[in-house]
Formats: structure tokens, sequence, C-alpha cells
């Protein structure tokens, strides 16, 4: 019997014992796990199929999987060219996890990553991991002067938004600290960062998918050093090497061991993500 399966048997089991009980039940006593969710929700009055249950979760877990390796591979590619800035988040490993760097971090001491989460929030500023989202219009809307008609396809740059000097001064400069909330630093007006997309139809596992990317950084850099490909190529002025962004600006040069990005349906370097990992003693 499949995990499934099993919990359909289960939650059928629970709603007979509680059939004459009150109407608060095993569905509103709590909040719901995502596949209480879909068993609970009827399509056209009726309640998913198996089959439809195992594409809905199956999507849910596997969609995850490539934009969380390309958060951690990106975020972990800036730490190694900005050695200073790894310094900061071993030092906060340090002082969270104690003496025992090497046991795994609960959620608690996750969540206390505050210099961590603002790594990553950069990075995905930098680097987001869906470049492109796309959004169909129902009418036709007045844009900035501009009319975009009704039943229009559009397509949001995201990977451009990040680089908007407007709203992140020195757009090119990897700096974690812009997103310091005691320096106002997430005070950001809606839709000028979102790298999970924004509205009701943003990703819905964006809290898992930063658990994720936050839990494996803490652990890799407790365990190694993350050093670049070469020592030469370490940043000394906190500029990235990449060659998006607003094109009227001059870019920085690129060397062959700098991620070759390939905007497709996730962000991916052609030729990998190449550093170096120095165990830590």
């Amino acid at each position: 019997m499949t995990v499934i399966e099993r919990r359909i048997e289960l939650l059928n089991r629970k709603r007979t014992q509680k059939s004459n009980a009150e109407p608060e039940d095993e569905f509103t006593k709590r909040k719901m796990a995502f596949l209480d969710t879909l068993l609970s929700t009827s399509k056209d009055g009726s309640p998913f199929s198996t089959q439809e249950l195992y594409e809905e979760v199956s999507t849910f877990i596997f969609e995850g999987h490539d934009t969380t390796s390309s958060a951690i591979s990106f975020a972990v590619f800036l730490l190694s060219r900005h050695l200073g800035i790894q310094k900061k988040v071993y030092e906060e490993q340090q002082r969270i996890m104690g003496d025992d760097l090497k046991r795994s971090a609960t959620f608690q001491e996750i969540s206390e990553m505050k210099y961590l989460d603002m790594v990553v929030k950069e990075a995905l500023r930098l680097f987001p991991t869906v470049p492109v989202v796309g959004r169909h219009t129902e009418k036709q809307y007045n844009m900035n002067g501009k009319i975009i008609p009704e039943d229009t396809s559009l397509n949001i740059f995201l990977l451009s938004l990040g680089y908007n000097e407007k709203v992140f001064p020195d757009p090119y400069r990897f700096d974690p600290e812009r997103f310091d909330p005691s320096n106002n630093g997430e005070v950001h007006k809606p839709f000028e960062y979102v790298p999970f997309s924004a509205g009701p139809r943003n990703c819905i596992g964006q809290k898992f998918a930063l658990l994720e990317v936050k839990t494996v950084i803490s652990k890799v850099v407790r365990y190694f050093e993350i050093l670049p490909a070469l020592d030469e190529l370490e940043s000394k002025d906190g500029y990235v090497c990449t060659y998006f962004g607003p094109y009227r600006h001059q870019k920085p040069p690129l060397h062959e061991y700098d991620p070759k990005v390939a905007a497709m349906l996730t962000l991916k370097s052609d030729n990998g993500i190449l550093l170096r990992l120095k165990e830590r003693k």
C-alpha cells in the first residue's frame, strides 16, 4: 500500500469515527499538510482520484528539485568568491550551533540563521532560479501608457528585475546586508523583489524551498571552507561576474571559470559551478 493510499484509509477511518461529533474535525483543528489539503479538495464535486493525487504530489516534489539545486549551486558559488561574507555565515553557524558543528540543525536553529537568510535572498536576486514567469491577461490593461490587449501572454524577465539600480543600488555587487531588516532592507514595494513570483499564482513551495536551501548551505559551510576555483578569482571589491542585467551598463569581464548562465526554465550554468572545498578541522 502506498503512502497516499495509507493516508486516504487513515483519513476515511477518522471521518467515520467523528461522523457524529462536532463539525470541528481533523481538517479544521490544525493546519493541513499538502497531501491532506488535496485529499479534502474536490473537483467538479468529486474528490481527486488516486492517479490525480499521484500526479499532483509528483509535481510538487519534482518541480522543486531543479529550482532548489539551482539556488544552492549559485549561492555556494557566490560564497566561494566572497570569503569575507562566507566567514560571517560560518561565525553565525558557530554562534547558533555551539560546540557540535557536525550535528543536524533543528528547525528553530535554521530559523535563527538570519545572516544566512540574507545571503540566500541576495543570491536569488542575482541568480533567480526561475528567470522568466508568464502571465495571461483576462482584460485590457493600460500599463504606464502602453495598452496591453485582452488575451495576451506576457513574459516577465525576473533575471533583469534583480539588477534594477533604482531598487537595488550598485546591483552587480553581492551584498547580503541590503536585505538586513534592521536597515529596512526587506522593505520593498510590491513586485520589486519576486524570486518566487507573486500574487495568487506564486510558488506554492517557497517556504519549504528556502528551508531546504538554508539547511544544505548551513551544513556545507560547517563542514567545508568553500574556495574559488583559482585563488585569484576571489572577489576583492564585492562584484559578481555575470553578463546579465540592464544592457546600458558595463558588464564585468567573464573568466573561463565563471558560470556561463543559461536562462532556461530553470537557471543553470552551461559549464557547471567550478569551485574547491577544503574540509574544516
